[in-house]
């Protein structure tokens, strides 16, 4: 059981910092050295946390603890995205000295967001719902929690995902929303998959007969470069389908990180470098690949 970030630990900070002037590291780092943003309490406690985290910096952790409880007690049961960003702010933060005090009071506050949740029983949110209760249960050290949600991940992987990579659920009614809901439902079992790992649970080795997260992804990552070609339904267009991985395609790091899909090196010279305030923050940075220079360097 390990806390840190969330969905990285301390091994990518170092990675992070060993190649800071090579890419995709050296934008990312300018991104997370700029201004912090001012506007939002979320963005800027993540920011913070951010930076303590990768910068050592115990200011910014200060700043972002003054702020963590008011943040969590703005949570709305309904937005599972705020819930799942604000957990990653306690887990970025719980190791400064201001926030070990009020740590009790911002784990409770966390465990009633979630009881607060009032989602739909679509099939999406019970995607969404498992990736915070995983989150939570990061948090918490709930195992019961964990294994819940695993086995909904699993569930998927087993009965929904066909072999040529679309969600079976997903897209059975053309609505206008096929692709945007595979989109959505790779985002929210990459998190629930980065999470489980500070468990010591491998879901992103879970396949069944092959099958797996990543046989949906490389699926979704092909029509960013031919939308055109959607199966499911008319009018899934580039401009419809970029935008939404340039504001929420924070999880396509973390997919390249582990096992990346084909061409999804691509699709992130494009996007790069990421910043995702519900999609994991700085994940150019915290997930970020080194890109090598030549066959022997």
């Amino acid at each position: 059981m390990t806390h840190f970030g969330l969905y990285f630990t301390s091994q990518h900070v170092e990675t992070a910092r060993r190649h800071r002037k090579r890419n995709p590291f050296r934008a990312a780092w300018r991104a997370l050295e700029s201004q912090a943003p001012s506007h939002e309490k979320l963005a800027f406690t993540q920011w913070a946390g951010f930076r303590y985290r990768f910068m050592d910096d115990v200011s910014a952790g200060e700043r972002g603890a003054s702020v963590l409880i008011p943040l969590l007690q703005s949570l709305d049961g309904d937005d599972v995205l705020h819930l799942l960003a604000a957990v990653q702010c306690v887990e970025l933060l719980r190791g400064h000295p201001a926030v070990q005090p009020q740590l009790p009071t911002a784990l409770q506050l966390v465990e009633d967001a979630q009881a607060a949740l009032h989602l739909s029983e679509s099939y999406l949110d019970r995607l969404w719902e498992a990736a915070a209760t995983l989150a939570v249960g990061v948090a918490l050290e709930d195992s019961g929690r964990v294994e819940s949600a695993a086995a909904v991940y699993r569930a998927v992987v087993d009965e929904d995902i066909h072999p040529e990579g679309y969600i079976r659920p997903l897209v059975e009614e053309a609505d206008g929303q096929t692709f945007n809901r595979q989109f959505e439902a790779v985002a929210a079992l990459t998190f629930t998959a980065e999470a489980a790992l500070h468990f010591g649970l491998n879901l992103w080795e879970y396949n069944n007969r092959g099958v797996s997260l990543i046989t949906a992804a490389t699926y979704l990552v092909f029509y960013y470069h031919f939308p055109e070609k959607w199966h499911w339904e008319e009018g899934v267009t580039a401009e419809k389908v970029r935008p939404l991985f340039a504001q929420h395609g924070g999880f396509v790091e973390m997919l390249n990180k582990y096992t990346p899909p084909r061409q999804v090196g691509t699709l992130l010279d494009d996007l790069r470098p990421i910043y995702d305030v519900y999609g994991g923050g700085f994940t150019t940075l915290s997930h970020g690949v080194v890109q090598r220079r030549g066959l022997f360097r």
